[in-house]
């Protein structure tokens, strides 16, 4: 009898260490699958980023992906700033706003963030430019590029920037109808983005 006792108590233990193993078996394999997983995303974005041009380190990669680096990013903060500018809600006359939209740089690939707005205008092309160039210049944006044809219908982006405190702002704008990419409504209501974008790294989206 005292040897079966003894048998039984091994025979116990034998099977909760079965089970201990089983458990850490389980565990060690869905640890595996989620490293799989982790990695597979990492080298499809770092592919990605490559046949964009710009190519981003895994770290990096991991460090945008999973959220972190919006913890420590400071553009929200100055997406507000840049908000408050005149010339981003100043228009020429019979100008109307039809969009706005706000990103934080680490809501993007290229770690740029933005505020930005599209305005629906039947004025000129060259109303349109000629405004916000007198605008901006006016307003202290200074003058980076302007391009697009010299001759008519006119030049189709401003790009420009201003120190506004703890980041540099990059102004540019943009005549849709102009564009390759336009729609025909685009094209025909004579649309344009205007927008201010900003980065930790001192660049924007014209600068």
């Amino acid at each position: 009898m005292a040897g079966s006792g003894v048998d039984d108590g091994l025979s116990l233990r034998a099977r909760k260490v079965r089970r201990r193993g089983r458990r850490a078996a389980a565990v060690s394999a869905v640890a595996l699958v989620i490293v799989c997983v982790v990695t597979a995303v990492v080298v499809a974005e770092f592919l990605r980023s490559l046949l964009l041009g710009s190519p981003r380190l895994p770290l990096t990669l991991i460090w945008q992906r999973t959220g972190l680096a919006c913890m420590t990013d400071p553009t929200g903060e100055w997406a507000a700033r840049a908000g408050k500018e005149g010339v981003l809600r100043d228009t020429p006359p019979g100008a109307v706003k039809i969009s706005e939209s706000v990103t934080r740089a680490c809501e993007n690939e290229r770690n740029i963030g933005s505020v930005g707005l599209r305005y629906r205008f039947s004025g000129s092309t060259g109303t349109t430019m000629a405004y916000y160039r007198k605008r901006a210049l006016a307003d202290g944006w200074r003058l980076l590029r302007e391009d697009g044809d010299s001759a008519p219908p006119a030049k189709e982006q401003l790009c420009l920037s201003k120190n506004l405190g703890e980041f540099t702002g990059y102004l540019d704008l943009t005549v849709l109808r102009l564009k390759d990419y336009a729609t025909e409504e685009e094209r025909r209501t004579g649309d344009y983005d205007l927008r201010i974008s900003f980065s930790p790294g001192g660049f924007g989206w014209c600068g």
